[in-house]
């Protein structure tokens, strides 16, 4: 289980921990015991047992007295040698591959399925066949250094050379992971014909030369054969595993090579770009690899990959990988915006824009700088009644609006939004249920208006606002499209960029409703690796269908990455995704307006002069939650990339969440819960304030408390609520006697240890859930105009 994910839940997986329980008492050596009887149980039944430990354990696993004193004794002896024996490991690789012929031999000692493993060495090469069964074994060290391919000809090699046999390729340093690299191809076509690798280290070296030297001084022993069967010294040891498949060994039926079909993911050339002829694929390759695709058009991008090419093997250098095998290799970056703008489109079928593109500059403001206002909240609720304001970029630490339906939430939220626009601060409103979008009506800025308050903050809001209303999954109104993967990952830093692609990963599992099975779990493990690769190797945008082709086509670079994950899982993943395709046309429109950080807040191209964005995306027509959760989960990935790349040391933008429950759970794991934990925990360096308004705070994931400044907690009435709520009353000093008594519009307003209680003032839109139809008539009229503005 090397590659499942860790899951909280079942800390032992897969043994079921309820199960240790029953093994209290036992020594340590007993409870590996079990374990293994355990493991053995399931890889004869290919299944995993129903119960743990098994009901004959304990019986098992307490040897005679006699028996068990002995073997600790050995025990003991062999830890003793172990630790001060000092002989060094082989430097060379001819000591090193006759320590491996001793090693392979000797391990069919500890084995209890009767097999036994004849080795031969030719060199650096071991001739391998295990018996019972007919499984031959072609291992060869590959211990060349990366640069001049001296690696890559390593591994070309072992799997040439292995003429039926399955090919091992050992390293005492880590395999590169760089997939651009030629090792990294050449060893995932290894893998991709059932092929292994395993990486002994020098400490797996030191415990071999120092077995073998405990072999010659206690071999005599009555009991050391029961001691090796019991203490597995050298079958414990990972390289032995890898090499021998020891997990996958069952007595009588050596497990056969799992060969895969060897179809490579390639992009289509140019006529021009293609080789005028290819040299034909040596006799041992297999019929699929000797279709002819393109080539480098020149040394540079060959030489861009990160290996340079053997100079011995010259013009065949360059046209081996693709003409062979159909895996181009990206350049590492543009070599020039000529080749940009013209060599890229013809050669891949679409415009590749820069990594990083030049911004144009923020529009300029129709007044002069000056500095921001403060916002008004509402009244402390006393005899005094103060004024209850927030410094605008006190925002970019966040805010949190709780309340039961009626407690006036949504309109405390709204006053900050509307007033941060009245400064310049563009907002997008995430709207669940369609009564946000009144900003977009003509009814509200015709509407006469009995507070004076409300009117005035209304006659300056016609005068400011520039309204833009989008309804993602409806082409009646004005959909966005969504890229499965956001562009110009390649560009971000590796931390930053398998934090993105993994959030990706996760939002496309969501959608594919994979739950928490193990085979869901490894499939969610496959689409993260897959994603991660695809933005390395080429620079195209990540498309569903391109992901199908990459991952149905089991490329060699993805297979060398995912390592012993089951090759089965490629299929039933490309088969999902496949049909994920199908049923998700209308959400990733791609003829509509693509999601765009400068369309959402007016920047740019998208600027209004003398008036600021405010853009209201409607999530209605999305259809079930999991499409939300995708849809806002891309949002919340693209705001990320965004500040990023935008940073600002004051208030900038901000985003109110109606419902953020769903997106924020204080129990589950959706698709949006790490990019908006991500999120919140990065926006206040980008100048961005996150708004997180929710009518069912029982539902809140509150461990983000410490992320958010301030509280505005309204009326709740609801015990289970108020329970969960308790921890951050308890830390904001609120008392929860008082919540649900108050009225609409009554808040204790809490930040940074400080509690007051407010009458909020309302904002000067009173919301009203608009229907289906007018929500699309009004952001039609949005997108035929670009904006709405009065």
């Amino acid at each position: 289980m090397e590659d499942a994910p860790f899951d909280p839940a079942e800390p032992t997986y897969p043994f079921p921990h309820e199960g240790f329980d029953r093994l209290g008492g036992l020594t340590t050596r007993e409870v590996l015991d079990a374990c293994r009887r355990w493991r053995e149980q399931a890889v004869r039944a290919q299944a995993l047992p129903g119960q743990f430990p098994l009901q004959d354990t304990q019986d098992q696993t307490q040897p005679p007295p006699t028996e068990t004193k002995t073997l600790l004794a050995l025990d003991q002896a062999w830890n003793d040698f172990r630790s001060t024996h000092s002989t060094p490991p082989p430097e060379e690789d001819g000591p090193l591959a006759e320590l491996l012929v001793w090693a392979l031999k000797a391990s069919a000692d500890e084995l209890e399925t009767g097999h036994r493993f004849d080795v031969r060495r030719l060199g650096e090469v071991l001739q391998v066949d295990v018996s019972p069964g007919d499984e031959k074994l072609h291992v060869a060290l590959c211990n060349r250094g990366t640069q001049g391919g001296g690696l890559a000809n390593q591994i070309e090699q072992t799997r040439k050379e292995s003429r039926g046999r399955t090919p091992v390729v050992i390293r005492t340093s880590d395999f590169p992971s760089n997939p651009k690299t030629q090792a990294a191809a050449e060893l995932g076509r290894l893998l991709s014909k059932g092929g292994r690798r395993a990486v002994l280290e020098d400490s797996d070296s030191r415990t071999l030369i120092a077995l073998r030297a405990f072999r010659e001084e206690h071999g005599s022993r009555p009991d050391f054969a029961a001691w090796l069967r019991s203490s597995r010294p050298l079958t414990q040891l990972k390289p032995l595993r890898d090499i021998l498949s020891l997990d996958q060994l069952r007595s009588g039926t050596p497990p056969p090579p799992t060969p895969v079909t060897s179809h490579v993911f390639h992009k289509s050339a140019h006529p021009s770009q293609r080789p005028h002829a290819a040299k034909a694929p040596e006799s041992s390759e297999p019929a699929t690899a000797s279709r002819a695709a393109e080539s480098f058009s020149d040394p540079a991008e060959a030489r861009a990959s990160n290996q340079p090419l053997n100079p011995s093997r010259d013009e065949e250098a360059s046209l081996t990988e693709t003409a062979r095998y159909g895996v181009p290799i990206q350049p590492a970056s543009a070599p020039s915006t000529d080749d940009v703008s013209l060599t890229e489109t013809a050669r891949y079928g679409v415009p590749i824009q820069p990594a990083s593109p030049p911004r144009a500059p923020p529009p300029a403001r129709p007044e002069s700088p000056r500095k921001r206002e403060p916002v008004r909240v509402g009244e402390t609720d006393s005899l005094l009644r103060e004024p209850v304001v927030f410094n605008p970029d006190e925002f970019t630490r966040h805010a949190a609006f709780l309340g039961g339906p009626g407690s006036g939430k949504t309109t405390l939220a709204l006053n900050v939004i509307e007033q941060l626009a009245l400064q310049g601060v563009p907002s997008i409103l995430v709207d669940r249920k369609g009564d946000l979008a009144g900003y977009a009506s003509d009814a509200f800025w015709t509407a006469t208006v009995g507070d004076p308050r409300r009117a005035m903050r209304q006659t300056a809001l016609r005068d400011r606002l520039d309204v833009a209303l989008f309804t993602p999954g409806h082409p009646g109104g004005r959909p966005l499209a969504i890229p499965i993967v956001p562009d110009g990952l390649d560009a971000l830093p590796d931390f930053d960029r398998q934090q993105a692609t993994r959030h990706a990963a996760e939002a496309l599992a969501g959608m594919l409703d994979y739950r928490q099975s193990p085979k869901d779990k490894s499939c969610r493990t496959l689409l993260a690796q897959a994603i991660d690769q695809y933005v390395q190797l080429t620079r195209e945008s990540v498309s569903l269908e391109r992901l199908v082709k990459f991952i149905g086509d089991k490329d060699p670079r993805l297979v060398n990455a995912v390592g012993r994950l089951d090759v089965k899982l490629f299929d039933k993943l490309a088969d999902d995704l496949d049909r994920l395709r199908l049923d998700a046309k209308m959400l990733l429109d791609s003829g509509a307006e693509k999601l765009d950080m400068d369309l959402l807040l007016g920047r740019g191209a998208h600027a209004t002069a003398g008036r600021t964005r405010l853009s209201i995306v409607s999530t209605k027509f999305l259809g079930d939650n999991n499409n939300v959760l995708f849809w806002v989960s891309q949002l919340l990935i693209e705001v990320t990339r965004w500040l990023s790349r935008n940073p600002s040391p004051t208030l900038q933008a901000a985003i109110l969440f109606d419902e953020a429950d769903l997106y924020l759970p204080a129990t589950r794991q959706p698709s949006t819960k790490q990019p908006m934990e991500n999120l919140i925990k990065r926006a206040r360096s980008g100048g961005l304030g996150l708004m997180l308004a929710t009518q069912s705070p029982g539902d809140f994931d509150y461990k983000c408390r410490d992320n958010i400044r301030a509280w505005f907690i309204g009326r709740v009435k609801e015990k289970v609520s108020l329970d969960k709520m308790k921890p951050m009353l308890s830390e904001a000093r609120v008392d929860p006697a008082k919540i649900p008594g108050q009225a609409t519009g009554e808040f204790h307003v809490a930040r940074d240890g400080r509690v007051d209680r407010v009458k909020a003032e309302p904002s000067a839109l009173a919301t009203e859930q608009l229907s289906d139809d007018e929500l699309l008539r009004l952001a039609a009229r949005t997108r035929d105009s670009g904006h709405l503005s009065s």
